[in-house]
């Protein structure tokens, strides 16, 4: 009767351990370009996070469900074979590791690629956000506040500096912008931008703003000024990242880079595109 009982509670054990599997792409898939590689994971307890190892190496860490790691291929040689596998935690750290695959990269091709930032889950005043149509409604001069969940690709050089930095599309644009990661790194990483704000105290439509790039200051990010541009940052000339209007929010919403007016360091003006994303604030009485 103890051994029936110690078999009963192994099996409980057992029970508790994490289930990972890969779901795209599937094993000897050949891929190219952006790859979305997926994993589903279930735990009686709860996942806490999943991991994503290419060739043996982490690349990405995914705290909640849908469990996505855009992978950037660009710059691997053509005809390269990758593995990928996954592993799930739950909050006892049980762990478990699912199958590998094997992928082929060929870029012959490919889209030309560039840098984006999307929103990729959170909540504001309570409110849970779209990703297709990042949204919330409040009352004039009410504290908005929460956090944001943003996905960053960037293909830039490890060496770069890349601020990533927030800021509303009311109030004064020089003081109403905030810092959320310095340098963010290279390939795909998860930002968690935390927002305090008070809302406008006039009823109408705004926005709040992410945007990054390859910049020294979070101040040049947000006036979109070259950090080589012996003024400093320029401000209220019509271009700064809380002077966008309807059409690029939509842009940054539906694409995550927005093609900007963008000040450069001989102090002339022209097209950039700038990774950014948006939130819609419905401000009423």
């Amino acid at each position: 009767m103890t051994v029936s009982l110690a078999a009963v509670v192994l099996m409980s054990c057992s029970s508790n351990i994490p289930e990972v599997q890969i779901t795209n792409p599937a094993d000897g898939d050949t891929v190219s370009a952006i790859v979305d590689v997926t994993a589903t994971a279930t735990d009686k307890e709860g996942v806490s996070t999943v991991e994503f190892y290419i060739d043996d190496s982490l690349h990405f860490e995914a705290d909640s469900s849908p469990y996505v790691y855009s992978w950037s291929t660009y710059g691997l040689a053509d005809s390269s074979v990758h593995e990928i596998y996954a592993k799930a935690f739950d909050g006892d750290g049980n762990e478990a590791t699912s199958d590998t695959i094997s992928i082929v990269v060929d870029n012959h091709g490919a889209t030309t690629p560039y840098n984006w930032l999307k929103i990729t889950a959170g909540a504001l005043n309570g409110e849970s956000l779209s990703v297709t149509n990042p949204a919330i409604t409040v009352q004039a001069n009410v504290v908005i506040n929460g956090a944001v969940i943003l996905q960053a690709l960037s293909l830039c050089e490890p060496s770069w500096v890349t601020p990533l930095a927030g800021t509303a599309s009311w109030g004064t644009h020089s003081t109403s912008y905030w810092g959320i990661n310095s340098s963010i790194p290279v390939d795909t990483s998860t930002q968690t931008a935390v927002v305090d704000l008070v809302a406008p105290p006039d009823t109408g439509l705004y926005y709040i703003y992410f945007a990054w790039d390859a910049q020294m200051e979070y101040a040049d990010v947000m006036s979109l000024t070259d950090w080589t541009y012996s003024g400093g940052p320029v401000w209220d000339d019509g271009v700064d990242v809380a002077d966008w209007p309807d059409s690029m929010a939509q842009e940054a919403i539906d694409e995550g880079n927005v093609e900007s007016q963008y000040m450069w360091g001989d102090g002339t003006y022209g097209t950039r595109g700038i990774p950014a994303a948006a939130i819609r604030v419905h401000v009423i009485p």
